[in-house]
C-alpha cells in the first residue's frame, strides 16, 4: 500500500505573504485524499521559526455540510529540526504531536480553504528558536546552508489478513542569516524525503 500512495497525483501550492508583525509565512498543501495535510514555516526577527501542521480531513460536502472526507488519520505525527549532513538528518529538537488535537475538526483546516490559508488558521505551532538551538552567540553575521526542518507522518494500513505500517516525511530545507539583530530565512524548499 505505500507504494500507492505515493503513485496518487498530489496538489501542491506555495503561498507567501506577510503579517503585521512583520513575519514571513510560506505553506504547502496535498488535497489528495489519502495525503490530506498542509503544513507552514513561519519566522520572526528573534530567529524564532514555527512550524506550522493541520490536517485536511475535512471539508464542505454537496448537502452544505461539513464532514470528514478522508478515510484515514495519522497514527503519530514528530516534528524536528536539525541540520542536513550527507542527505542525513543531524537532530536538534524534536516534538511529538498531540493526535487527538490534530484529528479534530477543530484543529483542521478545511480543504476548500487551503489555498488561502494563513498562518493564523493553524492551531498546532511547533516553536524553534535558532539563536539558542544552534548556541549562537553575539558577533557578526552568520549564514547556515544546511537548516532541515522534518516532518514524519506514520500511517498504518490495515486490511483482514494484515498491517502496514508507513511513514511519509516531509522536509523543509532553508539557508538562515543571523546575527544580533537580524534574522531571515531563504532559499526554502518543500519536498517528499525518503
Amino acid at each position: 500500500m505505500k507504494n500507492k500512495l505515493f503513485a496518487l497525483p498530489l496538489v501542491f501550492l506555495l503561498v507567501t505573504g506577510c503579517s503585521d508583525k512583520n513575519n514571513t509565512f510560506i505553506s504547502s498543501y496535498s488535497s489528495n485524499a489519502s495525503l490530506a495535510i498542509i503544513e507552514g514555516i513561519e519566522w520572526d526577527n528573534d530567529s524564532n521559526v514555527n512550524i506550522l501542521i493541520a490536517n485536511l480531513y475535512y471539508g464542505t460536502a454537496y448537502n452544505g455540510e461539513i464532514h470528514q472526507l478522508t478515510n484515514h488519520n495519522f497514527e503519530s505525527i514528530d516534528v524536528s529540526m536539525g541540520m542536513l549532513e550527507n542527505n542525513s538528518l543531524s537532530e536538534i529538537s524534536k516534538y511529538s504531536v498531540d493526535m487527538e488535537s490534530y484529528n479534530s475538526q477543530e484543529y483542521g483546516i478545511l480543504k476548500e480553504n487551503a489555498k488561502k490559508a494563513k498562518s493564523d488558521d493553524f492551531k498546532l505551532s511547533y516553536t524553534f528558536n535558532l539563536r539558542t538551538l544552534l548556541s549562537i552567540e553575539e558577533g557578526p553575521r552568520i549564514t547556515i546552508d544546511n537548516l532541515c526542518f522534518l516532518i514524519a507522518y506514520t500511517i498504518v494500513f490495515k486490511d483482514d489478513f494484515s498491517e502496514e505500517i508507513s511513514t511519509i516525511n516531509r522536509k523543509f530545507t532553508a539557508t538562515a542569516t543571523i546575527s544580533n539583530t537580524y534574522f531571515s530565512l531563504s532559499n526554502i524548499e518543500f519536498c517528499w524525503w525518503a
